[in-house]
């Protein structure tokens, strides 16, 4: 019998005679799957929604004149681009300096990179002692360091976009949605809310620099002019900026305000343990059905071979 003239009936014939390893596989990838899905830690993601504060007052109505004399001047004032805005809180949560800052406020990098597990009942988080010891603070990272052989801000701003934290927009509400997930629940929340409260404060300090500095050049150029229409329209230039500095000063949500705000999550996000399982006795008996039907034909064809070369 050829090759090509194998049919289903003998596929069917051998798979039915390999049963007994087919069934032992496919019982051992489960077991295998359940080991690996219960060995894997759970991780829990906390969430917020956040939509853009419309700072945006009366300089709104500024002519196209006054405005192109503040660009002229380097001078920013309030628009109603808030997607511009959303783009710029986003890629500034994402960036290193961010990062930076954030590390240097609060000492959470231990929580960043070296948490091993999850205690659900103490609430408390363990780390991998090989790399940072609790007690004595102390770390032994044989990775990339900056200094005291702490993890480098580039490896570790790698793990918080790749491990902790998600952002994005959506285009149809403008809405944004930002997490963070982790081994435990309470750090999280704690984390998240961090972020956004960091982020507005960053957002106003450089909003506040910016009128300050404004207003600084502002009333310097308008004792040196004497012409009605520049004075008028440097007095609308500065009443954007005062205003900029008013609402800066009053709202603690100057930039993000929150709609959702973070919460402990009860449930983990991952991993699945159910999808695991699946795959796993989904792979196990496809492996075992192919690795039963190469060794048949790899037989078949030897034993087709061999009858050739006597033949001949």
């Amino acid at each position: 019998e050829k090759i090509e003239d194998i049919s289903l009936d003998d596929v069917i014939s051998i798979l039915l005679s390999g049963k007994k390893a087919i069934t032992i596989t496919t019982l051992a990838s489960i077991v295998i799957s359940l080991l690996v899905a219960f060995s894997m830690n759970n991780y829990y993601k906390s969430s917020a929604i956040l939509t853009i504060n419309n700072n945006d007052s009366q300089s709104m109505g500024l002519s196209p004149g006054i405005s192109n004399l503040a660009s002229i001047a380097g001078i920013s004032l309030p628009n109603s681009a808030s997607e511009d805005r959303a783009a710029l809180v986003i890629e500034t949560i994402m960036t290193r300096d961010f990062l930076k800052h954030i590390l240097s406020i609060k000492d959470v990098l231990p929580e960043l990179v070296a948490s091993e597990s999850y205690d659900g009942a103490t609430g408390k988080l363990s780390f991998n002692n090989n790399i940072y010891d609790p007690n004595s603070k102390s770390w032994s990272w044989d990775g990339p360091s900056d200094e005291d052989q702490k993890p480098s801000l580039l490896y570790t701003h790698n793990v918080y976009l790749d491990e902790i934290l998600t952002i994005d927009q959506d285009r149809e509400t403008a809405f944004i949605h930002i997490g963070v997930e982790h081994l435990s629940p309470v750090f999280a929340k704690e984390f998240l809310a961090m972020i956004i409260n960091e982020a507005n404060n960053l957002m106003r300090e450089r909003d506040l620099k910016e009128a300050t500095n404004a207003l600084n050049y502002l009333e310097k150029e308008l004792g040196n002019t004497s012409l009605i229409e520049i004075k008028t329209s440097i007095n609308s230039i500065i009443q954007s900026q005062l205003e900029t500095k008013m609402i800066a000063n009053i709202r603690d949500d100057y930039l993000l305000r929150t709609i959702e705000p973070p919460f402990i999550p009860e449930k983990k996000s991952k991993p699945s343990r159910s999808l695991i399982l699946i795959l796993g006795t989904i792979l196990g008996f496809l492996l075992s059905i192919f690795y039963l039907l190469i060794q048949n034909f790899k037989s078949s064809f030897l034993s087709y071979e061999q009858k050739n070369t006597e033949i001949e």
